[in-house]
């Protein structure tokens, strides 16, 4: 982001899924976005200052509350999206059975249905996951149950971290979009109208 005449890299502490939604209408993409580690695109040159921005900002865009620290670990890095990711662009699946309440996520994404790797997964995730699906999250499982030999998909993230307050599972914070990671148990959920 641009400040104080400079472009920084943006500390990631405290950086939430509203920000994110700020930080890409402010460059508009107006389908909101996910965060991840920095380290997802490259790794930050240590010489680089951070730009932290305060807890108690509401728009980190224009925040007067934010100072320039040392250090490249803990940046952060987004992805902003060009296209409506709403509750079609979500499933469970059930040996192949698409329009199940229970089973292994998938999650289309440019075009293609891919996979949830279980990094991290957890009740919160599914809690948001259910809710885009217009039901209640019921617990988070296993995918591997749900699977059919003909499982085929691609994995398309890891490591998803929601807070609970996240609209769509896609503003999660996650480990960045279409990684190759293995091995990859997949994720699944329970969901209940």
């Amino acid at each position: 982001m641009f400040f104080k005449n400079q472009w920084r890299y943006v500390q990631k502490e405290k950086w939430n899924s509203a920000w994110t939604r700020t930080a890409c209408e402010s460059m508009h993409f107006n389908y909101g976005g996910s965060w991840h580690e920095n380290s997802v695109f490259g790794v930050v040159p240590s010489e680089l200052k951070l730009w932290k921005i305060k807890a108690e900002c509401l728009n980190p865009i224009n925040c007067s509350k934010s100072e320039i620290v040392d250090g490249s670990s803990d940046a952060i890095g987004i992805t902003c999206y060009t296209e409506i990711l709403n509750s079609s662009n979500v499933r469970l699946v059930n040996k192949n059975i698409t329009d199940s309440k229970e089973g292994y996520v998938e999650l289309l994404y440019r075009n293609e249905w891919g996979t949830v790797c279980n990094k991290d997964w957890d009740s919160t995730d599914v809690k948001v996951l259910c809710q885009m699906m217009n039901m209640q999250g019921n617990g988070a499982e296993d995918g591997t149950p749900y699977l059919s030999n003909s499982v085929t998909a691609k994995v398309w993230t890891d490591g998803v971290k929601c807070t609970g307050n996240e609209k769509s599972i896609f503003e999660c914070e996650n480990k960045g979009w279409n990684k190759t990671i293995s091995p990859c148990l997949k994720s699944g959920a329970k969901c209940k109208p």
